[in-house]
C-alpha cells in the first residue's frame, strides 16, 4: 500500500511466508484505504487436491484470487474465491458433520462423482473439481495462472505433487486510483454498474442481487453479536492444536448447544 501511494501501483511477491491465511484479508486492507487491491496464491510445491481438466487425479492446489475495490461511504466490494468449485476447508467441515456435499464438487479416485467428503480426504484420494462445471476448462486455467504468477514468480515454486503445505507463494498488486482516474469519476461509475446490475429482474427464489462481498459482510456483522457455530468435532480439533502450542481452552468461554 505504501509503494503504491507513492508510485501509483505496485506489485509485491512473497515466498517462504507459511500459511498466509485467508487471502481476502489482504486487498479487503487495500480497499479500506482507498486503494485496489488484488492476490494470487498458490500454494508451491503442494498440488494435490483438483483435477486438471480433463483428468482425475488431484494435481493443483485450490489456488484462491481475491480481489477488493473501494466503495464510496460503505463496504467494498470484495471477491474472494478458489479456482476449485470448493474450498478443502469446505469438505472438512462437512467431514467432521458428516454432511455429504453437494453434487459436482468432486470426485472419487475412480473419477466417479461423489458426494462423500472421504473421497477427497483418505486413501485413496479423490480430487475436487476446477471451477466451471460444464466449462471447467476455465477454472483450470485460472488455476495454471495462479500457478505462474504466484508460484513461480514469487519463487515459491509450482504444483509437484509435494503432500505437505510448506508455504504459500503469493503476488500481491495494489493500484492507487487517483493516478489513473479522478477519484469522484471513479465512484459515480462504480455506483453506476451496481445501480444497473441491480435493475434486473429477480430471478425465482431471489429477493436481491447482491454485490461481491455483501454475503461476508452480512454475515460478519450477524456474527459478532450471535458467535460462530462450531461443530464438536471441528472445536476439538481446534483445542488440540490451541494445547500444542501451549495454550489453554478450557479457560475460552464457549456456550453450546
Amino acid at each position: 500500500m505504501k509503494k503504491a501511494h507513492q508510485h501509483g501501483m505496485s506489485a509485491v511477491a512473497l515466498r517462504h511466508t507459511s500459511h498466509i491465511g485467508r487471502v481476502g484479508a489482504y486487498p479487503l486492507m487495500a480497499s479500506r484505504e482507498g486503494l485496489i487491491g488484488l492476490i494470487f496464491v498458490n500454494a508451491g510445491h503442494h498440488g494435490v487436491w483438483v483435477a486438471p481438466f480433463g483428468g482425475i487425479d488431484g494435481k493443483l492446489s485450490t489456488n484462491p484470487i481475491a480481489f477488493a475495490a473501494p466503495r464510496r461511504n460503505t463496504d467494498p466490494i470484495m471477491l474472494d474465491m478458489t479456482t476449485s468449485v470448493v474450498a478443502v476447508g469446505k469438505i472438512n467441515v462437512a467431514a467432521n458433520r458428516e454432511q455429504k456435499v453437494p453434487e459436482g464438487w468432486l470426485i472419487d479416485a475412480q473419477g466417479r462423482p461423489s458426494r462423500n467428503p472421504k473421497d477427497l480426504l483418505d486413501k485413496p484420494y479423490g480430487a475436487l473439481l476446477p471451477l466451471g462445471g460444464v466449462a471447467a476448462h476455465k477454472g483450470y486455467g485460472l488455476g495454471i495462472l495462479v500457478e505462474i504468477l504466484g508460484g513461480a514468480l514469487s519463487g515459491q515454486g509450482c504444483a509437484d505433487g509435494e503432500r505437505e503445505v510448506v508455504s504459500n507463494g503469493a503476488l500481491i498488486v495494489v493500484y492507487r486510483i487517483d493516478l489513473f482516474t479522478r477519484i469522484d469519476d471513479y465512484y459515480e461509475e462504480v455506483e453506476s454498474l451496481i445501480e444497473h446490475i441491480r435493475s434486473s429482474r429477480l430471478a425465482e427464489g431471489f429477493d436481491k442481487i447482491l454485490i461481491p462481498g455483501e454475503v461476508e459482510f452480512i454475515s460478519a456483522q450477524k456474527k459478532q453479536k450471535t458467535g460462530i457455530d462450531i461443530d464438536e468435532t471441528t472445536w476439538n480439533q481446534i483445542c488440540h492444536e490451541a494445547r500444542h502450542v501451549g495454550l489453554n481452552p478450557e479457560k475460552w468461554a464457549i456456550t453450546t448447544n
